[in-house]
This record gives C-alpha cells, structure tokens and sequence, in this order.
C-alpha cells in the first residue's frame, strides 16, 4: 500500500485554510497539484503490480543520502536476483522525448509547452547513487533494472525527430508484460541478496523530506484561515453553539465539525495546542467549550491548569484521508 506523503497532506490543509486571494494561493495549489500527481502515480502503479505474485519486496518514496547530498526513487522492487528501479510520471497530454538534449516537452491540449528534465538522464542519476550507496552496506550487489512509466491514461508518448525512443520508457498498460519479461529474465540465476533485509535498510536509512508547508513559502499563522469550515461549503464558517456547529451559509450542522480544524492545526501549526490557541483557531470564545471540544477529542493532555497542552495522537496515514476527500482525489 502506498504511504500518503506528508507533504501532499500539508499542502491539502494549508489550501483550504488559506483565502483564495492570498499572494500565494496559486504556489500551494500547484504544490498540491505535484504532489497529488505523484501519489496517485504511484497508487496506479500499485494496481499493475497487483496482476502478478512474484516474490520481491517493495519501497515506495525512498530518499537517500549518499555523504553529500539525497537522492530519493519513486519505487523498488527487490527480488533475490535484481532490483528493478521505478520512476513513475503521472503527466497528461503529448509528451516528446529528446534524449539527445535531455529534455522532455509537455504539450498541452491549448498548445503550451512546458519542458522538464528526460526522466532517463534522473534515473540513471538514481542508479548510480543507488549502486554506490549500496556498494558501502552489503557485499553483493545485484543488477539494478530501471523502468521509467507513465501512469496516466490521457498520456500520448512522443519521440523528437528520428531518434528513438528508449524502450525502458513504457505506459503503465505495458508495465506487467515488462515485470514478468525481467522475472523471467533472471528467474533460474542464483539468489544474490535477500530482499527483506535490503529492504529492510532501505527504509531503515530513508530520510523523507519533512519541511512544514508554512515554513517553506513563509508564510505565517496569522496569515490562515481560522475557523471552522462548513462540510458542505468548505470554506464558509460555522457558529458553535449548545455544542452544535451550524453553518452561517446553508443547512449544514454537526457536533464534531471541529475535528478536521484540530487535525489540520497539528499538520499545519504545531504538534501541541493549547486552550487559548484552540479558541482562536476554531473561532469561539469560551474557555469551557474550548475545553470539552479538547477533552473529547483523540489528544493526550500535558500539565496543569493554564499551561495545560494537548497533544495529537491521530495518525497521518489513517486520519487524514478528508483531505483527500475534500479534492475528490480518488477520481484521478
């Protein structure tokens, strides 16, 4: 199962707890953008895999570092024999390869281009990260193998003039006939590593990337959206009252619309919330409602009196898929 980056979820929660006229409205939305493509780039791909039963283990979203500086892979794949090294493109739209000049152009349905780097040129800079980071920690290393798959169905893959294209660069409809060319490829060679332990150091040694959204675009707390959002218009704030939460916009009402509020200050703010700050992040007043609202939610409560704090104890692959939700992501 593919994990939910950290990032993708910050950048979530920090979209709907910023003014859409915010200066940097359109950075965090196209923040989201990437790191939604990439996650279910890597989900569709997990439905690929799911066709065979082939005896390897898997690392999703692993970054590394090498003694200067990180690399990280998509997906690996380690069977006893080879590691097949995944780069996986979630892009839409006509995609042309030049490998002769490193690029590659996305042309999109209005004719704009825009150019990024040929996917084969960073693989190959994974591979050689990976052989040697490798080579430092186990006596044998195996083959590494390198697919590069574009995952998305409105794909149409294009080569730049004669050249040709590499053929390690497939959609994802092809992506199970190439697994089990490379299975069977290396299938009655010797075992060379064992798989749960290389995997093992993968993730032992794995260093994801967890800079806070807000500290990245500089942007402060002042500068949020407080309150409570309406589960029907998102962004419209609801009034707490005789411990009901009712929308000042439409019919909506609930008792624990403040839920997804805490979950998204801990993601966002911090991982402790006082009952002063609780108050002026969901927008009321009393000190006692504030407090029930904290006593009954999933927290752990530190200290006394005025310097009690509440701690999350919700867990970031389980409790934060509303803001999946919210985007109806599960539609890509």
């Amino acid at each position: 199962m593919t994990s939910i980056p950290q990032p993708l979820l910050q950048y979530a929660a920090l979209e709907r707890n910023l003014q859409c006229t915010h200066p940097l409205y359109e950075t965090v939305t196209n923040h989201l953008s990437m790191y939604r493509a990439g996650y279910f780039g890597e989900k569709s791909l997990d439905y690929y895999l799911s066709f065979d039963d082939f005896p390897y283990e898997k690392v999703d979203s692993c970054r590394l570092y090498n003694g200067q500086h990180h690399f990280q892979m998509d997906k690996l794949l380690i069977f006893p024999q080879f590691i097949l090294l995944i780069e996986i493109k979630n892009y839409t739209d006509q995609i042309t390869f030049d490998h002769e000049f490193g690029t590659l152009i996305q042309t999109k349905s209005d004719g704009t281009e825009k150019p990024y780097q040929d996917p084969l040129a960073q693989i190959q800079n994974q591979e050689y990260n990976l052989q040697n980071w490798l080579e430092r920690r186990i006596p044998n290393v195996p083959p590494i193998e390198k697919l590069i798959v574009f995952v998305n169905k409105n794909v149409n893959l294009k080569r730049s003039a004669a050249l040709r294209l590499d053929p390690r660069i497939i959609t994802g409809y092809l992506f199970p006939s190439h697994l089990r060319k490379l299975h069977s490829k290396y299938s009655e060679r010797p075992s060379i590593i064992d798989p749960e332990y290389v995997s093992n150091l993968l993730k032992k040694e794995n260093q994801p990337l967890n800079i806070r959204a807000l500290d990245r675009l500089s942007i402060s707390e002042s500068e949020l959206f407080k309150g409570v959002k309406c589960f029907i218009c998102l962004k419209n704030l609801m009034n707490y009252s005789k411990g009901v939460w009712r929308c000042t916009n439409c019919s909506g009402k609930g008792r624990e619309n403040h839920i997804e509020a805490l979950k998204d200050y801990f993601l966002l703010v911090d991982n402790t919330i006082t009952n002063a700050q609780a108050r002026n992040w969901l927008g009321i007043d009393s000190f006692h409602s504030a407090r029930r609202i904290l006593n009954s939610a999933n927290l752990t409560r530190e200290g006394n009196s005025s310097s009690t704090k509440y701690r999350s104890n919700w867990n970031i692959q389980e409790d934060y898929k509303y803001l999946l939700d919210r985007r109806k992501l599960d539609n890509q």
